[in-house]
């Protein structure tokens, strides 16, 4: 079983990286540490974090493709001070387990709900900004295929994420310079891993500019090198901007991903397992601003995970198949809360 948590931790994770993005239900192996740091020197005003920061996260590699059509600009964000925005981020999570070719019960579907307020902005001298986060509600819909004991179980998992708060701080280009996430003293080592995981989320989350000028038409990559449940996995994710105006504009986003084979780490109970492949692809629409601090959209990915799993002398090929959609939209005050 913990070893089936691990591979749907993993998937859940490699789903992520929508325009903004919201805790998962599934909570992987534990992992020490809930804040880092890129490599990249904050700026002097930088206010000096609490506590140090875990070894830090790779900075992503964009590169332009393309510049598109004249005319171009430079693409950065101006997020006013103090700037406050609330957000609702409504995903579903689709999977199907087999084991040796043989489906391991009913598909399951579990549609998730959750409002997060960001803000209040400040900005740094360097026309960066830093941002808190709070976690206002998370409410589980009924899960598709899924026994009630499990139901139960997912709602407890999600449940203590309420209430949780931390902190961004990006570049002007919208690159993560710094996160944090505020893990309660005395949680469990499975909930802090899920606080953790959230802040990867985070740090993945939004749209990081080129350097250069662009114009209608513009295409950028940007590569990521994502270590989760023990995993190594590359990312690589296509920009296209479609729309550009005064005030922000619209893209497409293709993903793409892969693992090589690699073991995942050794469980409690004495069960190894190995990663023999893991590829997965998305897609999705944004609608950016340069004056706020998250962006609608709506996204998918899909992601299939081949696994051997060897315990008490046997062993045993699992396939994972995962698909996760998620919208994301503005709350404007008149919503019910």
């Amino acid at each position: 079983m913990r070893t089936l948590l691990t591979l749907l931790s993993v998937s859940l994770i490699a789903c992520g990286g929508a325009d903004r993005a919201t805790p998962s239900a599934t909570a992987p192996e534990p992992t020490t540490g809930a804040e880092s740091s890129t490599p990249e020197a904050p700026s002097p005003e930088t206010p000096t974090p609490e506590t140090a920061p875990s070894p830090a996260d790779p900075i992503p590699e964009i590169t332009l493709l393309d510049a598109g059509a004249e005319p171009r600009r430079v693409l950065r964000y101006q997020i006013p001070e103090g700037a406050t925005e609330r957000i609702q981020v409504s995903q579903r999570v689709e999977t199907t387990i087999s084991l040796e070719g043989h489906r391991m019960g009913s598909p399951t579907a579990l549609p998730i709900v959750t409002r997060v307020s960001f803000g209040p902005a400040s900005i740094t001298q360097s026309g960066g900004v830093i941002t808190p986060f709070r976690v206002d509600a998370m409410e589980l819909g009924r899960g598709e295929g899924m026994a009630e004991a499990a139901q139960r179980a997912a709602a407890a998992a999600v449940e203590p994420l309420v209430g949780t708060t931390g902190s961004l701080q990006t570049d002007a280009r919208g690159r993560v310079i710094r996160s944090n996430i505020d893990v309660p003293p005395g949680v469990t080592p499975q909930m802090a891993s899920t606080l953790e995981n959230m802040r990867k989320a985070m740090v993945d989350a939004g749209v990081p500019f080129p350097e250069q000028a662009v114009g209608v038409g513009a295409r950028w990559q940007v590569r990521k090198r994502i270590a989760q449940g023990g995993l190594q996995i590359e990312t690589v994710a296509t920009y296209t901007l479609q729309e550009l105006t005064a005030d922000g504009g619209r893209l497409d986003r293709l993903l793409s991903g892969s693992a090589p084979p690699q073991p995942f780490p050794a469980t409690p109970d004495g069960s190894t397992a190995e990663l023999e492949s893991l590829t997965l692809r998305g897609g999705g629409e944004t609608r950016f601003s340069f004056t706020q601090l998250a962006s609608p959209s709506n996204s998918w990915v899909e992601i299939d995970i081949q696994a051997r799993i060897r315990s008490r002398g046997e062993s045993h090929g699992m396939q994972t198949h995962m698909r996760q959609t998620v919208v994301i939209e503005p709350i404007t005050e008149g919503l019910a809360q």
